[in-house]
Order: C-alpha cells, then sequence, then structure tokens
C-alpha cells in the first residue's frame, strides 16, 4: 500500500506502478484500484527490506518518493478473521464508513479502546493485526476528520484503506 497516490499523475498510474514492481524484480505484480495498492510475490518475506525496496523503486524509477506499507497475504487475512466491525456494514454513501490504519512503526500511546474523541464523529474501535480499526458516522462527520485526527496523534507515517479494500484485496490475492 502505498501512501499519497494521486492517480492524475501518470507516473502514479496502475500500469506505472505495476511496471516499476516488475523491474524491481518483484512477481505476479498486479496494481489494485486507484489509491496505491500493489499485490506482488517475492521471495522475500522481511516486510523492512520489501518497504525499501518498493520505496527505492518509485524514487529511482517513477520520480517521486512516497512510504510504501507492505503486509502479506496473511497479515491482511488476520485482520479480516477477526471481524473487527462485527455488526458494522460500510457504506460509501450511508452512515458507517468503515477503515483500517497501517503503521511504519506501532503506535506507543493508544487510549483505550475503544475511544471516541470528545466531539468527533469517528470511534477508534481496537488494534487488529497491527492495525488500527475505525468506524466514521458520515450522518454528522466525514473521513477527513478522522485522517486529520490520525496524523495527528500518530504522525504522518501511516497510511488508511477501507475494510472493504481489504476485503478485495484478499479475493484478488486468492484467483
Amino acid at each position: 500500500m502505498i501512501r499519497g497516490i494521486g492517480p492524475n499523475d501518470p507516473n502514479m498510474r496502475g500500469e506505472r506502478l505495476k511496471w516499476a514492481f516488475e523491474q524491481a524484480g518483484f512477481t505476479n505484480v498486479r496494481s489494485f484500484l486507484t489509491s496505491g495498492n500493489v499485490l506482488f510475490e517475492s521471495e522475500s518475506a522481511d516486510m523492512f527490506k520489501l518497504e525499501t525496496a518498493a520505496e527505492a523503486t518509485l524514487t529511482n524509477l517513477l520520480g517521486f518518493s512516497r512510504e510504501v506499507f507492505v503486509r502479506s497475504q496473511a497479515d491482511l487475512q488476520t485482520i479480516v478473521d477477526a471481524d473487527p466491525f462485527t455488526g458494522l456494514v460500510h457504506q460509501n454513501a450511508g452512515k458507517t464508513y468503515l477503515t483500517v490504519t497501517f503503521f511504519k512503526t506501532p503506535p506507543a500511546d493508544l487510549p483505550p479502546l475503544p475511544y471516541t474523541p470528545e466531539g468527533k464523529s469517528f470511534e477508534l474501535l481496537c488494534m487488529c493485526g497491527g492495525a488500527l480499526c475505525s468506524v466514521v458516522d458520515l450522518s454528522t462527520g466525514k473521513t477527513p476528520d478522522l485522517m486529520v485526527y490520525l496524523e495527528r496523534q500518530f504522525g504522518k507515517s501511516i497510511t488508511t484503506r477501507t475494510y472493504n479494500t481489504l476485503s478485495r484485496m484478499l479475493q484478488k490475492l486468492a484467483i
């Protein structure tokens, strides 16, 4: 998962990302959606080395610098299997927006979870598989409110995806 991808930039589009990852030696490379998700296989299981290689590839081959968050299929499956959003349904245009935030370094200071910051329309539900699961009430708030809060609390070395995106990634990886 690449943080801060803008699909309007030609070098950040799926086909260019796929090409760059293939040039870096990753196999079975597929871009997924337009938000900076690249699925691939590697002989290495060292997440730090994979992230470092992917970040260098973006800089060297595509001319931009972004943080990359590599998670294995098993890591994503752990989150989905835990069912952190029991009873909730992700609704882009509805009331609930379910998110999963990944960290470069696990946060040291988390409030007791679940936690709703005062005056906010989102709730931090739980840590699951090293990721923070949150829900935004779209009837009274917006997802950018959550993103601003997360960056203020944990810094910019994070990236967030919807729970649906994680589920869809796993389906794509199973093919």
